[in-house]
C-alpha cells in the first residue's frame, strides 16, 4: 500500500500539477494510475475485511483510530475515483455548451477530494507504521523520514513550478507562413485551427484535453482566441450581475501553444514587431470623459516593420496591437488599430464630410502609409487600478510599455456585397476605420 498511496499518488500529483505541459500523454498516466490505486486500495480493503469476518465474525472495525482511518482512506479513494471518472467522461464525452462552469465544478469537487485523500493517507501511513512496530526510535525514525522525506520533494518540484510560472516562454518562429486565405480554406475544410497573436494553432488533437472543457476551443475555432488566452474576456457567463471571471493562461499554456504552432499567420516571417515604447502626452486627443487617443511612440524613435500612420485598403482593418505596461508585465491586453481617430486625419476626413464643395481640398499626406515609429490607439478607462488601461490614465511620463503588432484576422470584409455591424460601446471602433474608407472613396 505504501508504493500505491505514496509513489502513485506522487506521480499523479507530479504530473498533474509539474508537467502539465506534457498534454499528449498526461491525461493517460492520471487516469491509468488513478484507476490502478482505486483497484489495489479497494482489493486491500476486501482482503483485509474478509479475513476480519473470518477471525472475528464482523465485517469491518472501527474499533481503534488505524482501522478505523484505513476504512475511511478506501471510501475516500472510491470517491476520488468516481468524480475523476465522471469529470473524464463529461468533459470528455458530455455536452455543455454554454456550460462549462459545470463542467469546471465536476472537477473542482474531484481535485478537492484528491487533495483530502493525499494529504489524509500519509497521516495513515505514519500513524500505521507506529502501530506495527511500536512507538520505537526505529519507528518514528522511520516514519517521519518518509514523511518529510515527500514533503521535501514536494517542496523542490513547488519551487521549480513557482520559478516556470515566472517565466514567459518565447513563442516558436515557425518556417511555415499562412496567409488569411487558406486559414479560411482549411478551417472550412474541418481542420481546427484557431489563431493566437501571429501564430496559427492546430488545436484537432488537444481540444479533447483542454484543461478548461472542449465548448470554449470547439466555438473559437476560426477566431483569433488571443483575448481570451490573456485574461482579457470571458467567453462564458457574461450575463451575470458582476463581470465573469476571465483566466489569465500561464507559462505552461505557452509552452503547449508553442507545441501546437504550425504556422505564422499573415506576417512577416520574423513575425510581428515587439517594440519597446512611451505615450506621448503631448499628442493625445481627449475623445468623452472616459475615452482618449494615445500615440505610442518606439522607444528609439525607429519605424518598425507595419507600424502605419494609415493602412489602406481592408487588409488591416481592426487588426490589433497587444500592449503591456511593465509595471505589469503579466497584464497583457489587446488595442485594435483605428487610424481614423487619429485627431489630424479625423479632423480633417469631418471638415470635408461637412463640406462636399472642399472634398477635392482633402490632405493627402495624411494618407502616407509608409512605416513609422508610432501607433495611435483609443482607449477607454474602466478605473480598475490594476488594469491596463488606467495605466494610460495616469499620465506617468516615466511609464515603459512593449508593444507588438499588427496581429489577427481583422474583419477582412469583402469589398462587395452587404455587411451588418454589430458596434456596441468602445466596440463601434472596430467599424470607424471602415466608415473612413467609405468616406475616402466617397470623395474620390
Amino acid at each position: 500500500m505504501w508504493f500505491m498511496w505514496v509513489a502513485l499518488m506522487m506521480t499523479i500529483v507530479v504530473t498533474v500539477r509539474y508537467y502539465k505541459h506534457y498534454w499528449r500523454r498526461l491525461i493517460w498516466v492520471h487516469v491509468i494510475t488513478g484507476t490502478l490505486i482505486m483497484l489495489v486500495t479497494t482489493a486491500a480493503a476486501l482482503m483485509a475485511w474478509i479475513r476480519l469476518k473470518k477471525r472475528a465474525g464482523h465485517f469491518m472495525n472501527f474499533s481503534d483510530w488505524p482501522s478505523l482511518l484505513e476504512n475511511v482512506a478506501t471510501y475516500i479513494a472510491w470517491l476520488v475515483s468516481i468524480t475523476g471518472l465522471v469529470g473524464f467522461f463529461y468533459r470528455y464525452c458530455g455536452k455543455y455548451e454554454w456550460g462549462t462552469l459545470r463542467m469546471q465544478k465536476i472537477m473542482d469537487f474531484h481535485k478537492l477530494v484528491a487533495r483530502i485523500f493525499v494529504i489524509g493517507v500519509q497521516g495513515l501511513i505514519t500513524m500505521a507504521i507506529m502501530d506495527n512496530f511500536g512507538f520505537t526510535r526505529a519507528s518514528i525514525f522511520v516514519a517521519s523520514f518518509q514523511l518529510f522525506s515527500l514533503i521535501l520533494i514536494f517542496v523542490l518540484f513547488e519551487i521549480r513550478h513557482q520559478n516556470i510560472l515566472k517565466q514567459r516562454e518565447p513563442y516558436v518562429k515557425c518556417a511555415v507562413m499562412m496567409d488569411l486565405e487558406e486559414f479560411e480554406r482549411r478551417v472550412r475544410g474541418g481542420e481546427m485551427l484557431m489563431i493566437l497573436d501571429d501564430l496559427v494553432l492546430d488545436v484537432g488533437e488537444f481540444y479533447l484535453k483542454h484543461p478548461g472543457g472542449k465548448f470554449v476551443i470547439e466555438h473559437t475555432v476560426g477566431t483569433d482566441i488571443a483575448k481570451f488566452f490573456y485574461g482579457g474576456y470571458c467567453l462564458e457567463d457574461n450575463g451575470g450581475k458582476t463581470p465573469a471571471k476571465t483566466w489569465t493562461h500561464t507559462n505552461y499554456a505557452r509552452m503547449i501553444a508553442n507545441d501546437l504552432a504550425i504556422a505564422r499567420f499573415d506576417c512577416q516571417r520574423d513575425g510581428s514587431e515587439e517594440s519597446w515604447c512611451r505615450l506621448r502626452f503631448d499628442l493625445d486627443n481627449s475623445v468623452n470623459k472616459l475615452t482618449r487617443t494615445f500615440t505610442m511612440e518606439t522607444a528609439d524613435r525607429k519605424p518598425r516593420y507595419n507600424y502605419k500612420q494609415y493602412y489602406p485598403g481592408l487588409k488591416y482593418l481592426t487588426k490589433h496591437f497587444w500592449i503591456r505596461n511593465m509595471s505589469q508585465p503579466d497584464v497583457i491586453r489587446h488595442y485594435t488599430t483605428c487610424n481614423a481617430m487619429r485627431a489630424p486625419f479625423y479632423n480633417e476626413l469631418v471638415r470635408c464630410l461637412r463640406d462636399a464643395s472642399v472634398s477635392d481640398t482633402f490632405d493627402k499626406s495624411l494618407l502616407d502609409d509608409k512605416d513609422n515609429n508610432s501607433m495611435v490607439f483609443t482607449i477607454k478607462n474602466y478605473k480598475q487600478v490594476k488594469g491596463l488601461s488606467y495605466k494610460f490614465f495616469e499620465n506617468d511620463q516615466r511609464a515603459e510599455y512593449q508593444m507588438k503588432g499588427p496581429m489577427g484576422k481583422g474583419l477582412a470584409p469583402s469589398a462587395r456585397g452587404i455587411h451588418i455591424a454589430f458596434a456596441a460601446g468602445t466596440g463601434a471602433l472596430c467599424f470607424v476605420d471602415i466608415m473612413a474608407h467609405i468616406a475616402l472613396a466617397v470623395m474620390g
